[in-house]
């Protein structure tokens, strides 16, 4: 059996506007680059490169984001296309904005 833990941290500018609202509002994953993930492997680092290590954020320019259909939950997709595929919304608010309805 394998187990796996997920580090968040405080949103960049792009999530902040994307997970703005519910249990999470302002939060994301913690993105390494892959030389700092390895990194952040090792086992000789101090504890205050451990901070600086979680501490990072990921610039919004590097992510890339688009409008999908839902993948919190099990229900698929009304065309059948992957869940994380781009998917076009009548009333999607601007970025950063609440849902319309």
């Amino acid at each position: 059996m394998a187990t796996f833990g997920m580090i968040t941290r405080a949103a960049n500018e792009v999530m902040r506007h994307i997970h703005n609202s519910g249990e999470n509002t302002n939060r994301m994953p913690l993105f390494l680059p892959f030389e700092l993930s390895k990194e952040f492997l090792s086992e000789d680092l101090t504890p205050e490169r451990y901070a600086e290590i979680l501490n990072y954020e990921m610039p919004s320019e590097e992510l890339d984001y688009h409008p999908v259909f839902t993948i919190r939950t099990a229900k698929m997709r009304p065309d059948g296309a992957p869940k994380d595929s781009y998917w076009e919304w009548e009333k999607l608010p601007a970025l950063g904005e609440a849902n319309p309805d």
